[in-house]
């Protein structure tokens, strides 16, 4: 799944979203999520909470780096810097079928989507200027930065089914603060940043098995377009 494969992934969070109409037997399942999802989940995200009729499971309570969060109208898996992108691709898919155990009935979603953020090094280049020049080459019109001089930009794309942005990187940005729940883990000097949101908007759902696959296919949409952006940067 993890097309790039690059040396160069310094801090990545990954987060898969499920909307959904209101399920109203959420409010009575919640002992359910905590005995069919937790234990699955347990040796990653020891602790939980209930609020509501929302259940919370996570890695830490102040700065939790893995976190599970399901409720009545959404539900959603996230994980900062985990050991390598398949990691969080199997667990997502393992939260999706444990899910559907406790919601079965589910038979249709409002929105599907994953979400990558991430800082790339890019080792080739000496400084934070190079990355901008290399940026503005691959996506802005030539001879922009002759007519407008810039020191930073941020290139956003979208379609039907992803919003992308792009743009050089530096340490001390409000970006990252934003972005990321340990702002002092693997943060490099300079690099590029890259968000991509990849969705499903509507989307029948007759069993587990389809969940899944839908899941796959945004997320393989995802990597297939971190791909396509980066393979002439890095």
């Amino acid at each position: 799944m993890d097309y790039l494969k690059s040396k160069d992934r310094k801090k990545t969070r990954l987060i898969l979203e499920i909307r959904y109409q209101p399920l109203v037997a959420a409010f009575d399942r919640r002992g359910q999520i905590l005995q069919k999802i937790h234990p699955k989940f347990k040796d990653k995200m020891e602790n939980w909470n209930v609020e509501n009729v929302q259940v919370t499971m996570s890695d830490s309570q102040e700065k939790p780096e893995k976190l599970i969060q399901i409720s009545h109208m959404r539900s959603l898996i996230v994980y900062e810097d985990p050991s390598t992108i398949e990691e969080f691709i199997n667990d997502s898919a393992k939260f999706c079928k444990s899910f559907y155990e406790v919601f079965p009935e589910l038979d249709s979603v409002s929105r599907i989507g994953f979400r990558t953020i991430s800082i790339f090094e890019a080792s080739k280049y000496q400084k934070y200027e190079d990355v901008l020049t290399a940026i503005s080459v691959e996506y802005l019109p030539e001879r922009l930065s002759e007519r407008i001089p810039f020191t930073d930009t941020r290139i956003t794309l979208r379609n039907d089914t992803y919003q992308i942005n792009i743009g050089p990187f530096k340490e001390d940005e409000d970006w990252a603060k934003t972005m990321f729940t340990n702002q002092e883990k693997n943060i490099p000097k300079f690099g590029i940043g890259l968000d991509i949101d990849s969705f499903a908007h509507e989307t029948q759902i007759k069993n587990e098995k389809a969940l899944i696959s839908t899941v796959s296919t945004v997320q393989e949409l995802n990597f297939s377009l971190e791909l396509a952006l980066m393979k002439n940067l890095l």
